[in-house]
């Protein structure tokens, strides 16, 4: 058990990311499971509405609340890095797939600034580089950030759809007249 009941109201708040990485590390596999596959669901459907998906897990699955010596009333929550999301989910085999994966999106963001830079691949870049950081933050922030990222490209693509079409139609009625 750990004690919390120094935490109290002052002029600077302090980010416990690894206070409580190190909380986690200490419960789980030991006196809880790792998540599996219901904390990757529950990652990847926390950026859903309950209205459109009502029966979501709620997002931090491991009640870190019952562990504490001093305990936290219904409405505190914990936020732990994506490496301590990660590490829930499978221990350190999932930390490094994890790992991996942001090293794969950062290789697909490189690969934008190395193709000819237009405002469509500078402003998908710049996306891409802020969801990585956020991501670092809280792993939901990739998931909802990945929402936009997926408006984005769909927008750019529309609108290249659009223009690509709008030149073949402008082009066949000037060849017409």
């Amino acid at each position: 058990m750990i004690d919390s009941s120094h935490d109290r109201p002052g002029i600077i708040q302090i980010d416990k990311n690894f206070y409580y990485f190190g909380f986690v590390n200490g419960v789980v596999p030991d006196r809880h499971p790792h998540t599996g596959l219901l904390g990757i669901y529950s990652i990847v459907s926390s950026a859903i509405p309950r209205a459109i998906l009502p029966g979501k897990p709620v997002y931090n699955v491991v009640p870190i609340r019952d562990y504490l010596i001093s305990p936290k009333g219904r409405s505190w929550n914990y936020t732990c890095s994506a490496v301590c999301e990660f590490y829930m989910i499978g221990g350190y085999v999932s930390v490094l797939l994890g790992g991996l994966m942001f090293g794969v999106l950062a290789h697909f963001g490189n690969r934008l600034l190395v193709l000819p830079a237009g405002p469509a691949n500078v402003l998908f870049y710049g996306v891409l580089a802020m969801t990585l950081f956020v991501g670092l933050r809280a792993l939901r922030e990739i998931t909802i950030m990945g929402l936009i990222i997926g408006m984005l490209a769909g927008l750019i693509f529309l609108q290249r759809l659009l223009i690509k079409r709008w030149k073949l139609y402008r082009n066949a009625s000037l060849k017409s007249v």
